[in-house]
C-alpha cells in the first residue's frame, strides 16, 4: 500500500529523464530494480497474507476465508505476473511487430485484452464468494431491489445539491439579484 505508490512517484521524474522504460529489462534502466522491488513486496505481501489466513482460518469458518481469500489474491497474482510475463515476451522479442503496432502495442495490447476478460470472470467469482446473502433484510430480496432502483432512479439528491447551491452561491455580477444568506442559528 505504501511501496506502490511511492515507486509509482519516483517513476514519474525517472521516465522524464529517460531513465526508466517500462517493460526494459536493461541493466542501464531502472525498470528491472523496480520489477524486483515490486516482486519481492508482492511476495512479502503475499506470504504474509498466507500466515495470516492460516492464523485465523480456524476462528471463521463460517465465512468461508479460503474462496475470498483466492479471489483477492488471484486479482494481485494476474495483473502483477502478466505485466512481467509480457515485458519479458517483449523484450527478448517473442511478441512481433505488426504492420500496424509495435511490439510494446502488441504487447500492451494483449495484455488489456487478457486482463479485461480475467476481471470479468473474476467479477463474477466475487459475487459468488462475497455473496449479500448475509445482508438481505428478512423482507426478501425483491424489498432490497426494489429500494436500491428506486435510489437509483432518485433525482431527490440532485435537488437537494442544487438547492443547497442556489441557497449558499450567490450569482455573479451587480445586475443579478442576491440571494437572500440562510438564517443564523441564535
Amino acid at each position: 500500500m505504501v511501496l506502490n505508490p511511492l515507486l509509482t512517484l519516483i517513476t514519474l521524474p525517472l521516465f522524464f529523464a529517460d531513465v526508466y522504460h517500462d517493460g526494459d529489462f536493461v541493466i542501464t534502466d531502472a525498470y528491472p530494480y523496480f520489477a524486483a522491488i515490486r516482486f519481492w513486496s508482492v511476495t512479502f505481501a503475499f506470504t504474509s497474507l498466507v500466515y495470516f489466513f492460516f492464523a485465523t482460518k480456524d476462528f471463521m469458518p463460517q465465512h468461508k476465508p479460503m474462496p475470498k481469500f483466492a479471489a483477492i489474491k488471484i486479482v494481485v497474482f494476474l495483473s502483477f505476473w502478466q505485466s512481467i510475463l509480457f515485458a519479458a515476451l517483449n523484450h527478448f522479442s517473442v511478441i512481433p511487430h505488426t504492420e500496424l503496432w509495435t511490439s510494446d502495442e502488441v504487447a500492451t495490447g494483449l495484455q488489456n485484452f487478457i486482463v479485461c476478460i480475467e476481471m470479468y470472470l473474476v467479477a463474477l467469482a466475487h459475487r459468488w464468494v462475497f455473496s449479500d446473502e448475509p445482508y438481505i433484510p428478512a423482507s426478501g430480496r425483491w424489498g432490497l431491489r426494489s429500494w436500491a432502483v428506486l435510489h437509483v432512479l432518485s433525482i431527490s439528491d440532485v435537488i437537494d445539491a442544487t438547492s443547497d447551491v442556489i441557497r449558499h452561491v450567490s450569482p455573479l455580477g451587480a445586475s443579478s439579484p442576491k440571494l437572500q444568506e440562510p438564517p443564523t442559528p441564535n
